[in-house]
């Protein structure tokens, strides 16, 4: 602004050099609040006095201005984030096109080049303002499908110039449970995961309403009940959050991540598609059907996704326990087998496979073992070593599945992949008995520890893995084999 001001000095140092001439060091500062930008500095000397520029420090103006800009731009696209983080997947599209509607975009841009010379090699420190040249604006078309009236009895979702809203089933990923597996805890809910966050909101601009319809396929017989009320669906309710981080492209997981992991934003995954979370009160042990619909419109009712789905015999973890005979205060004994000194069980890393776990079973004698109908059955392996009965081993056999893993919400309110209820380990006075073979399904499974373990009194307690609090129960464990009491052994 053309004033000068003047800075205050202040001596680091005084003394004389290897001459024994008089010097001094001197740092000069701003005044307080005089930030500048400076254009110059004058330092003035007494005549004689020889000064030597030692060093500066700043800040050149152009880079504060480029760091300011930066910070607006942060700033800006942190409320972005910030606000769409914090809204629900199904409240996200602001902007929805009406249906055979033509649209133009037009885009104005401007521009500025510098090119150097022989004599200016070098290119301007900032951007200048005013010397941004407009161009020629330009104009892209495109036009939105009509809704139909008669769709095709076949879903046809490469012709796109008709909305047919059987073909939004491109946008679904995936659904938990699906076809036909029987490892759905009964008070889990159902997951339909969506590749965009807009469906609801696409459908409405063409008169459908998203359904989401459970139904019970294999309803018990009951004398005089109408039939078309015991296959009605059942009431639901749909939870919305950002699409499970398992189904995430690469790049939208490693962003979500970030906003995540900063301090600044909320937690959230602002960027990908949608999961839809299915609460609805079902029946263990039974058969549903799982119909995504859009209802309404002019092409009538139609279906986006159908998929089935068998209940597991449980609500939860923890029922999974106690029918595999592991009570909250220590159950009855397990099952008995006795190993003889020439069957040795395998050891090492968990190997899972029908055939591994056949010859590991075959290996002593007890390949032959039925796999449960009615009931979950533990097996004890004992082993005589010297005059002390030891356990070798466990067998745990399971009606359904002991391994499951699906879509489960974190403490961050994220959801993602995760351990709904894995066994982890037996245990008996805190030695471990660890998975080494399994099943294809893992409804059987032989556990062994590091060496043979005789009973001193401790029950044998299983743990469970799931995506919260471990599910966990007890077993009573006798000082040796029952079988020889009851067979008159000893």
């Amino acid at each position: 602004d053309g004033v000068n001001d003047s800075w205050d000095a202040t001596v680091e140092y005084e003394g004389t050099d290897e001459y024994d001439n008089r010097c001094r060091v001197v740092t000069f500062r701003p005044p307080t609040g005089h930030d500048g930008p400076w254009e110059g500095a004058d330092i003035f000397a007494r005549h004689g006095q020889v000064v030597t520029l030692l060093s500066i420090c700043g800040v050149d103006q152009a880079a504060l201005d480029t760091r300011d800009e930066d910070q607006d731009a942060r700033d800006d696209l942190a409320d972005t984030i910030d606000d769409v983080a914090t809204t629900s997947p199904e409240d996200r599209r602001p902007l929805a096109l009406d249906p055979d509607t033509r649209y133009e975009i037009e885009v104005r841009w401007s521009w500025q080049a510098w090119q150097a010379t022989d004599g200016e090699k070098t290119p301007p420190a900032a951007v200048d303002s005013n010397a941004w040249t407009p161009a020629d604006p330009e104009v892209f078309t495109f036009a939105t499908a009509p809704a139909t009236t008669d769709p095709p009895e076949v879903p046809d979702g490469l012709n796109e110039y008709l909305f047919d809203a059987s073909d939004v089933g491109r946008y679904v990923i995936a659904t938990e449970p699906a076809d036909g597996r029987g490892t759905h805890f009964v008070d889990d809910p159902i997951w339909i995961h969506f590749e965009v966050d807009h469906i609801e909101t696409l459908l409405d601009q063409y008169g459908h309403e998203l359904a989401i319809e459970v139904r019970r396929t294999d309803p018990p017989p009951q004398r005089g009940a109408d039939i078309s009320m015991l296959i009605a669906p059942l009431a639901t309710q749909v939870a919305w959050l950002p699409l499970a981080t398992q189904y995430q492209a690469t790049g939208t997981r490693a962003l979500n991540q970030a906003v995540l992991d900063s301090p600044c934003l909320p937690d959230g995954s602002p960027f990908g598609g949608a999961s839809a979370a299915v609460d609805v009160e079902l029946d263990p042990d039974a058969d549903y059907d799982l119909l995504l619909t859009a209802k309404g419109g002019t092409g009538g009712d139609r279906v986006i996704r159908a998929t089935r789905f068998h209940t597991s015999r449980y609500a939860e973890p923890d029922e999974l326990v106690a029918a595999l005979g592991f009570g909250a205060t220590g159950a009855s004994p397990p099952d008995e087998l006795i190993l003889t000194d020439d069957q040795d069980l395998p050891a090492g890393d968990l190997v899972v496979g029908d055939l591994t776990l056949d010859e590991a079973l075959r290996d002593i004698g007890a390949d032959t073992l039925p796999l449960p109908s009615y009931g979950c059955r533990t097996y004890l392996l004992w082993r005589l070593e010297g005059s002390a009965w030891r356990i070798a081993g466990v067998l745990l056999d399971s009606l359904e599945t002991m391994s499951r893993q699906r879509t489960v919400v974190d403490a961050d309110g994220v959801a993602g992949l995760g351990d709904r209820a894995v066994l982890e380990r037996l245990e008996i006075g805190g030695r471990h008995l660890d998975p080494v073979r399994a099943n294809a399904n893992w409804t059987r499974v032989l556990l062994v520890p590091s060496t043979t373990i005789e009973p001193s009194g401790d029950d044998l307690d299983l743990v469970i893995r799931t995506d919260a609090a471990d599910a966990t129960g007890s077993r009573h464990l006798p000082p040796r084999p029952l079988l020889l009491d009851r067979e008159g052994l000893l």
